[in-house]
């Protein structure tokens, strides 16, 4: 799950060049390498050491030149090429994060000095793939994207491309020059046997908007719903504020989520909002599967917490953070870790995930499967760490396949119905 946040593009040093009388303003970036060491020191959700993700930022110079190694000890950070020791730098402390840029950007000239191959590529290249190395060693959610890349538009979606219930295509720009990738809107829906059934694939900017349209048009004129299935399988999540709206559409009352970071605007209370709709009392059916992860689970976790509906299918991915997204001022993007999410319950979603109210995954013999209910039957925040990892050993977070969790779900929507 992302959160978008400014920050400085530029920060700019006015020097008074005096020209003919004229004062010419000079504009000066920021150093990337250390602006993402800063960025990284104050925002990542927990305490981490410097020299240690600078190892692995720096260790990506061998992948240009394989004879080029980087050592970092205690006392120094050693620059070899081949059986030769080039350079050779004394440590900064591990928490002076700083310095450690200093100390990197030093490596990096270094290793440029003695190698052909890493003397021929583009420095801001090198940077690119040392701020990468940095930045993915921290966790798997953590990311920098580079200038040239264009992915943050996955999660913008334009509304006249998502119409009328149709998973029409949105054209996603890549990486590459002229390459684009082809994306169906982020909600679809349709009527199944007197169900409205809406699907969301990932939340975008205009995902709260899309899932109320078409709850609008299932619930009008000829086809009239009886209930809703909420299909949020192979979800990978999106944008938290995404998530909240669509909570908040079926939910009267009770908190959505709870992000807990080291930066106080990383702390947040997420609460439903009471609008009087209809849509707060429908019959409601959840469906979710391993696929189902971050924004989606939040979903999922709203409206099991506050007893709004019934979840049904597998065990949740588990991916239970969220990323603030921050542009540089050389146009890349720091995808940073900078909270956990606790479900509205209070239990963590990271490495837990959802347990769905009704298991459809294979488990097995009777036992396991009684064992199961027993477990779900307590309080989530009540549960050991080994209960937690029992409980998805007995409901895995396996893809679910649509047909029998639908009837189900079509069952119990027609039978509160009547």
């Amino acid at each position: 799950m992302v959160q978008r946040y400014p920050w400085p593009s530029h920060l700019l040093v006015l020097a008074a060049a005096i020209v003919g009388g004229c004062s010419i303003p000079f504009i000066q970036r920021p150093d990337p390498l250390e602006e993402s060491y800063r960025l990284v020191h104050r925002f990542y959700v927990k305490p981490v050491q410097a020299d240690l993700i600078s190892q692995a930022g720096l260790d990506t110079l061998s992948k240009f030149d394989h004879d080029v190694v980087v050592e970092v000890t205690d006392r120094e950070l050693l620059i070899k090429h081949g059986t030769l020791q080039v350079t050779e730098l004394p440590a900064p402390a591990p928490d002076d994060w700083r310095a450690w840029a200093r100390v990197a950007g030093q490596a990096i000239t270094s290793a440029a000095a003695v190698s052909p191959r890493i003397a021929k590529i583009p420095e801001d290249d090198i940077e690119d793939a040392v701020i990468s190395g940095t930045v993915a060693a921290l966790d798997p959610y953590s990311q920098y994207l580079p200038p040239n890349s264009a992915s943050r538009n996955i999660l913008r979606e334009s509304e006249r491309r998502a119409v009328d219930g149709q998973a029409r295509t949105n054209r996603i720009a890549t990486n590459l020059p002229g390459e684009q990738i082809p994306l169906p809107a982020s909600v679809s829906w349709r009527i199944d046997d007197g169900v409205a059934v809406i699907q969301i694939r990932r939340f975008t900017t205009i995902t709260g908007h899309l899932v109320h349209q078409a709850l609008e048009r299932a619930f009008r004129g000829q086809a009239n719903a009886s209930g809703v299935v909420l299909d949020l399988r192979g979800d990978p999540g999106g944008m938290i504020d995404a998530a909240v709206q669509v909570a908040d559409i079926f939910l009267d009352h009770g908190r959505v989520v709870v992000l807990e970071g080291r930066d106080p605007r990383d702390r947040r209370v997420f609460r439903a909002k009471s609008e009087g709709s209809i849509y707060e009392r429908i019959p409601l059916v959840v469906l979710a599967d391993g696929g189902s992860a971050s924004a989606a689970e939040v979903v999922a976790a709203a409206l099991q917490d506050n007893r709004r509906a019934l979840v049904i299918g597998t065990s949740t991915f588990g991916k239970g953070t969220s990323q603030r997204i921050i542009e540089l001022a050389n146009g890349g993007e720091l995808w940073l870790t900078s909270a956990y999410m606790r479900s509205a319950a209070g239990y963590l979603l990271d490495r837990h995930g959802v347990i769905p109210d009704i298991c459809t995954a294979e488990q097995g013999d009777s036992a396991r499967a009684e064992r199961f209910h027993a477990l779900s039957a307590k309080k989530r925040t009540s549960l050991s760490e080994a209960e937690w990892a029992e409980l998805r050993r007995t409901c895995p977070p396996s893809e679910l396949q649509a047909a029998d969790a639908l009837e189900r779900a079509k069952r119990i929507l027609h039978s509160r119905a009547d």
